[in-house]
């Protein structure tokens, strides 16, 4: 299932959206979710959903497109953004908030067919790459790409993903993290830590030392398998 965002302040706008996305779910068999906002204030309180694809409008009242989209980003990075606007020459500030593509009113179908199946080819090529977690923090739901996350940490009955810029707490398991994940190079170095080989500079008797500069504790238990796999890990990236 793919979730779209249509975001227009023009109700003819977002009718005339949500047919083409009817037409191609049609046509092409793929399965999609598609919720209207007619403001991007509306739009940022909807996307504790994370919407895999958002069609934006730049122009609107109250906060343009370009705005909205900047607020996207701090809780959906990952989203695929298309602005449709009448006005081409906003075309280079889509670059501000790395925008998939853009699309020019009034638009013909075949223009947005051609638009939206690259952009869920897009979508469907980050699958796997992200986790969706609730945080306890403010509640919000966010994306986050798993190659941003350094290392999982246990603490208290719940679970904090560790970043370089940015930390989230939330409930989850660990062992379930670690299933999830194994594929995308994370390693269980403790009974409470799961850690991004990416980010390991070097090692010590008990710990990884982290590009960050975090030294995140391996047990004398997992010592052997921990270090067996991050060479077989480094072995692969040669």
């Amino acid at each position: 299932m793919i979730n779209i965002a249509v975001c227009d302040d023009e109700e003819s706008i977002r009718i005339q959206l949500t047919e083409y996305l009817g037409k191609y779910e049609a046509d092409s068999k793929e399965q999609l979710s598609v919720s209207e906002f007619e403001s991007g204030d509306a739009l940022v309180r909807g996307c504790v959903n994370n919407f895999d694809i958002i069609l934006l409008d730049i122009q609107m009242t109250g906060a343009d497109g370009i705005e909205t989209a900047h607020k996207i980003r701090r809780s959906s990075p990952e989203a695929v953004i298309i602005f449709i606007t009448s006005l081409p020459g906003y075309a280079l500030r889509s670059y501000e908030v790395k925008a998939y593509g853009f699309l020019v009113k009034p638009v013909r179908y075949q223009v947005f067919e051609r638009e939206l199946k690259g952009a869920i080819t897009a979508v469907k090529k980050q699958s796997g790459r992200f986790i969706i977690i609730k945080s306890s923090d403010d509640g919000i739901q966010y994306k986050i790409n798993c190659r941003d996350i350094c290392y999982f940490e246990v603490q208290n009955h719940s679970v904090r993903a560790v970043c370089e810029d940015k930390s989230y707490n939330f409930r989850g398991s660990i062992t379930d993290l670690e299933n999830q994940l194994k594929a995308f190079g994370f390693l269980r170095s403790h009974a409470s830590f799961l850690i991004n080989f990416r980010f390991i500079k070097s090692m010590s008797a008990n710990a990884a030392v982290l590009s960050t500069g975090e030294a995140v504790p391996v047990s004398k238990s997992k010592r052997r398998d921990f270090q067996r796999a991050l060479m077989d890990y480094a072995g692969n990236l040669l």
